[in-house]
């Protein structure tokens, strides 16, 4: 359940995602390791407040290696704050490695995936015309979606 759920988010929040995956590595200092970069961040979920824990890191290699470690890894507010709170990259990078959940992507194939993404527009479309109650609709169907197994 927790799968489909942050896929949906990861399917709906992409264009916020991007702006800070593209940021995060056009401060990349060489083209190798920012092309490295972009191709890392599309293989998968990448939670945005610990790819900042990433950013802070002093060098590209450490960088690189920490946004990999995050691909499909969900943290919590707790989580991330812990992580950054450390002082040293080694201790920040061993804390994210040991902290979070690693989930596996819904199969595209499963047909909740269609129904989920239907309705996620059917539900946005709602909410900009002003109709609460057809939002509410088709986000209570994405909740039933979601609650079987």
């Amino acid at each position: 359940m927790k799968k489909f759920l942050l896929l949906f988010l990861a399917l709906f929040s992409t264009s916020s995602m991007a702006v800070t995956v593209d940021l995060f590595c056009s401060t990349m200092t060489w083209d190798n390791d920012k092309i490295e970069c972009l191709k890392t961040a599309r293989k998968g979920f990448i939670h945005e407040q610990a790819l900042d824990i990433c950013h802070e890191l002093s060098f590209d290699n450490e960088k690189l290696n920490c946004m990999r470690m995050l691909i499909n890894r969900d943290y919590t507010a707790m989580e991330v704050n812990t992580c950054k709170d450390l002082s040293f990259d080694t201790e920040k990078l061993k804390c994210l490695q040991q902290l979070g959940t690693i989930y596996r992507p819904t199969p595209p194939n499963d047909p909740r995936f269609a129904q989920i993404k239907k309705m996620a527009i059917v539900g946005l479309d709602s909410l900009r015309r002003g109709d609460i109650f057809g939002a509410d609709q088709a986000f209570q169907q994405i909740i039933n979606l979601l609650s079987r197994p």
